[in-house]
């Protein structure tokens, strides 16, 4: 459950803070772990005795890798990966693959052509207020396309800093596709870096590649690691690790104690028990249950994504549905959408409501003619990224 500001309690069968609280908005074991730190204070002169802690319970969960570095979200810890690779190999251009944030090496594959990122999770990302010197620096390719990374390989090879992909988001990963692109990279030298913001410790104990035999060259971590507070990591080899010995990468608040001390209680509820077990349970039920009140209601739902990040299409007006289920759910007290990020404080009985909530939106948007489902929308939010904009009169 949720409290809007307005007092409002909602049930949240939504994105459980944009897939950031595994384990609900309140883990007792977490948040008294975050309170007994802050009550012993959360900066000094000295580093925290919580980094080191942090990073050998960290390492555990990923063979082969040696060394670790924090940051407070994953954006920023994508960008602290890339100024790695790129101090490294001296070499400065990036082949991508899925959605790694708002920094300017990442939105420089839209400076030319806007519509360059529209495959890779959210589309019309505007570049405004990067530089257009950075044009060519980035540029996608495209998934489970080998051939189509082979390529980009060979024609940018003579100034390739990295390789940078989200090892799955949208679909199931294919092991001879991950398998292939680490052996591209082996045969050509490139440093391979996966981004596990979303993915890492949700469906899997530890990083979703592992499950594959693929360890790139760093991973990055975020949003679960901390169950909500800010923190974001980054792990990797340590002839790539020790770049940051060669760079100026700095800031004061990377290793304040508030997010280090969330992680060591995730980390540790990951040691002792499974609970990418629950993750997977209620990802794949919700998909049963999305699948099963679309064939009873004749009405077009598809699903796709990981058993941990669950995405729901209307394909016949995806957007208009996607609002119209968005604001009936708000008048019966849910935050629903067209994703579903599971946590593990829900139960199989909460999907069960929503299904029930979701029988009663498709009735109710049946009756309605289009004119009739605008008016009650008022506004259909558009697909891809929204901000909310406050305006002081």
């Amino acid at each position: 459950m949720i409290q809007s500001s307005c007092g409002t309690w909602y049930k949240d069968m939504s994105i459980s803070g944009i897939g950031a609280c595994l384990f609900g908005y309140a883990d007792d074991e977490v948040d008294e772990c975050v309170i007994r730190t802050i009550k012993n204070g959360v900066a000094s002169s000295l580093n925290s005795e919580l980094e080191e802690k942090v990073a050998e319970a960290l390492l555990q969960f990923i063979p082969g890798h040696t060394h670790v570095r924090y940051a407070k979200g994953g954006g920023e810890a994508m960008s602290i990966a890339i100024r790695i690779a790129r101090s490294f190999t001296k070499k400065s251009t990036i082949l991508f693959s899925g959605y790694h944030g708002w920094s300017d090496w990442y939105l420089a594959a839209n400076v030319t052509d806007q519509s360059s990122l529209d495959n890779h999770l959210i589309k019309n990302l505007a570049p405004n207020g990067v530089p257009i010197e950075l044009k060519g620096t980035s540029m996608p390719f495209e998934y489970n396309n080998l051939s189509d990374l082979s390529n980009k390989i060979e024609q940018n090879k003579s100034n390739l800093a990295c390789i940078v992909m989200e090892p799955a988001r949208s679909m199931e990963a294919d092991a001879s596709y991950l398998q292939g692109v680490k052996q591209l990279a082996l045969k050509h030298s490139i440093p391979l870096i996966f981004d596990e913001i979303s993915s890492g410790f949700r469906q899997s104990k530890g990083p979703y590649a592992a499950k594959f035999q693929v360890t790139p060259d760093i991973y990055v971590f975020a949003k679960s690691i901390g169950n909500g507070y800010p923190i974001a990591a980054i792990t990797g080899v340590s002839s790539l690790m020790n770049e940051f010995n060669h760079s100026f990468i700095s800031s004061t608040n990377w290793t304040e104690a508030v997010g280090l001390s969330a992680t060591e209680a995730v980390l540790k509820k990951f040691t002792n028990s499974n609970p990418e077990n629950k993750i997977v349970e209620l990802g794949n039920y919700w998909a049963q249950i999305i699948a099963e009140v679309s064939a009873k209601s004749e009405f077009e739902l598809q699903t796709n994504g990981l058993p941990g990040m669950r995405y729901m299409m209307h394909p016949a007006d995806s957007d208009l549905f996607r609002t119209f289920f968005t604001k009936f759910g708000l008048s019966k007290n849910y935050l629903v959408a067209g994703r579903y990020y599971p946590n593990t404080a829900q139960t199989k009985n909460d999907i069960d409501g929503y299904a029930e909530l979701l029988t009663d939106t498709i009735s109710h948007y049946k009756k309605m003619n289009s004119r009739e489902r605008l008016t009650y929308c008022g506004r259909v939010l558009p697909g891809g990224f929204n901000v909310l904009d406050i305006q002081h009169v």
